[in-house]
């Protein structure tokens, strides 16, 4: 039998030195963005501000609309009527007017039919008169007016609305007077658009009434209130 022959393992040797630390290399791309979470339950709601509301401001004047009427419009009342109006001419610069006369000792009226605008608000109207005297005196005349309101399908004869009246006195000798404006006239059955009959007159019974000649009527404007 043979010999088998063993080869002795030499003493390993001391290990050597690290070497050094490579370079890091690059950063790989960014991967998919994940899905979305669910959202949260919505929050309470906040409580409501304040909602105090500002004062009001002052209401402004009510706007006013205007008519005129001219002696030369209207007419003497059937009972008790002024004089007819007539053409007056003033002969050094032909100044001419249509004046209506009214007596310094009764009682007179004159009357005028209009139509008030659609935009009227039916109120109360005032009266300012227009007029004159052949008469150097500074007496007073005392006016007054009326009237009533009309519309479709209401019968004529009816009574007038109270009257309100304003005093006045002469200036002088066919100068011009204008009155004040009287107190507020109800028209009584007042409606917008309405036809409207208004009677002017002089009260000569009045006390403060004392004008001992005729007062001549030029005209009257109306003012009244729009919606």
């Amino acid at each position: 039998m043979g010999l088998i022959a063993r080869a002795r393992v030499g003493i390993g040797g001391a290990i050597g030195p690290t070497g050094t630390t490579g370079s890091i290399g690059s950063t790989g791309s960014t991967g998919p963005t994940g899905q979305t979470g669910p959202t949260g339950q919505t929050g309470p709601t906040g409580a409501t501000g304040a909602t105090d509301t500002g004062p009001t401001g002052p209401t402004g004047a009510t706007p006013t609309g205007q008519l005129f009427l001219s002696a030369a419009g209207g007419w003497p009342s059937t009972t008790n009527g002024c004089a007819t109006p007539v053409q007056v001419e003033y002969a050094t610069n032909d100044v001419d007017l249509w004046l209506g006369d009214f007596d310094p000792d009764t009682d007179e009226f004159m009357q005028w039919t209009v139509a008030l605008p659609s935009d009227w608000d039916a109120g109360t109207v005032t009266a300012v008169f227009y007029w004159l005297a052949n008469s150097a005196s500074g007496n007073d005349v005392v006016w007054g007016m009326q009237g009533r309101s009309y519309g479709d399908s209401d019968a004529i004869d009816q009574a007038f609305g109270a009257a309100q009246t304003v005093t006045d006195a002469n200036n002088a000798q066919n100068d011009v007077n204008i009155t004040a404006a009287t107190g507020a006239i109800t028209l009584t059955g007042a409606g917008a658009s309405e036809l409207v009959q208004f009677r002017g007159y002089r009260d000569a019974d009045n006390v403060a009434d004392d004008l001992a000649a005729d007062a001549r009527l030029i005209g009257v404007m109306i003012t009244f209130t729009r919606s």
